[in-house]
């Protein structure tokens, strides 16, 4: 039998490390996706918002990591994140200009 040493996560505690990795993961390529909508060429940039929204969502991202574990597995923290997310889209296609082509 193998024995473990140092602190062991619990089931519950493993699931919630690992539902935060993947929302961050998912942030994280969703705000690649909306940074090259803002920084292609040939577009019309955004200027200083579109840098603001970037770094506004990059640290939005990093904050989700800090927060305490009862409110991860809330209901409420998905629809949050899936509205900010949503958000997020919505401004960096706005920004971009690409509204009209794309909608």
């Amino acid at each position: 039998m193998v024995e473990v040493k140092g602190p062991v996560m619990k089931h519950g505690e493993y699931a919630l490390h690992h539902k935060k990795y993947r929302v961050t993961l998912l942030r994280g390529l969703l705000l690649i996706a909306v940074g090259a909508l803002l920084i292609q060429p040939g577009g019309s940039g955004g200027g200083p918002a579109a840098l603001a929204l970037i770094i506004g969502y990059s640290i939005s991202n990093v904050a989700l990591f800090f927060l305490p574990s009862r409110l991860v597995q809330s209901l409420r923290f998905e629809l949050v994140v899936g509205g900010a997310d949503l958000l997020l889209v919505g401004l960096g296609l706005h920004l971009s200009g690409m509204t009209a082509t794309a909608l």
